[in-house]
C-alpha cells in the first residue's frame, strides 16, 4: 500500500459521500503550503494535502528532482516524472481504506511541479477525476497517457503570472494548445504576477471550483 504523509480537513458540511480535493504542493514547499487555503475552500470537499517523498536540503520536499545547471538548462527525468504521478495515483487509491467520499468525484489543485502532476494525472486518467485546478503549471507531456478521447467531462482551471521567473508564462500558455486538441473544457486566466497565487487568482479559482 502507498503511503504518503497528507493532512485532511474532513467535510465543514455533513456530507455522506463528499467529493475529495487532492492538493499537490510545488517544488521546495511541504503538504502545509497549500492546505493553508482549505478553510476556505467549498464546505463540502473532503480535503487532502499530500507531501512529496523527495526531501531536498536545506528544507522542503520535491515530487521529482529538477536540474537547475546552467549549462545544461532546466531539465527533468521523464521515468521520475512518471513515477510521481503513479505514486500519487496509487495513495489517491488507497485513500478509501481510510476515509469516506465518492470515487467519482475526485479533483485536484495544484500549484507549480504539483500543478505539472496535476494536469499529468487529469490527461492520463480522465475517468478517474472531474477537475484539474492548475496554478503556475505547465503540461509536461513526456509524463502523460493522452488519451485519443474520454474527456467529456474533465474540467480545468488553468492560472500563470505574466512575470513568473520560475515556470515561464509561455509554458502555462502554450498548454492550451494540447487541451484545444483533445477537447478539455478549460478556463485560462493569466495575472500580472510573479511564481505565486495573488488574492485575486485564489478568488478566481474558487469561484471555478465552488462550480464544480
Amino acid at each position: 500500500m502507498t503511503t504518503l504523509i497528507h493532512k485532511v480537513r474532513t467535510p465543514k458540511k455533513n456530507t455522506p459521500n463528499p467529493p475529495l480535493l487532492v492538493l499537490l504542493h510545488g517544488y521546495g514547499s511541504n503538504e502545509e503550503d497549500l492546505f493553508s487555503f482549505s478553510n476556505y475552500l467549498p464546505d463540502h470537499f473532503l480535503i487532502v494535502s499530500f507531501q512529496a517523498p523527495i526531501s531536498l536540503q536545506p528544507y522542503g520536499y520535491a515530487w521529482y528532482a529538477i536540474n537547475f545547471e546552467a549549462e545544461q538548462g532546466r531539465w527533468s527525468d521523464p521515468k521520475e516524472g512518471i513515477s510521481a504521478r503513479d505514486l500519487i495515483l496509487n495513495a489517491i487509491e488507497n485513500l478509501n481504506t481510510s476515509y469516506r467520499f465518492d470515487s467519482n468525484n475526485i479533483h485536484l489543485l495544484g500549484f507549480s511541479q504539483g500543478g505539472v502532476l496535476s494536469y499529468a494525472l487529469a490527461l492520463s486518467y480522465p475517468g478517474l477525476f472531474k477537475s484539474a485546478t492548475i496554478l503556475s503549471g505547465y503540461i509536461f507531456s513526456e509524463i502523460m497517457d493522452i488519451k485519443s478521447s474520454g474527456y467529456d467531462n474533465l474540467h480545468i482551471y488553468a492560472s500563470h503570472g505574466t512575470q513568473d521567473q520560475v515556470v515561464p508564462f509561455e509554458w502555462g500558455k502554450q498548454s492550451t494548445k494540447l487541451l484545444d486538441k483533445i477537447g478539455v473544457h478549460y478556463q485560462f486566466e493569466s495575472f500580472e504576477a510573479g511564481h505565486t497565487v495573488t488574492s485575486e487568482n485564489f478568488y478566481s479559482f474558487l469561484s471555478w471550483l465552488n462550480n464544480r
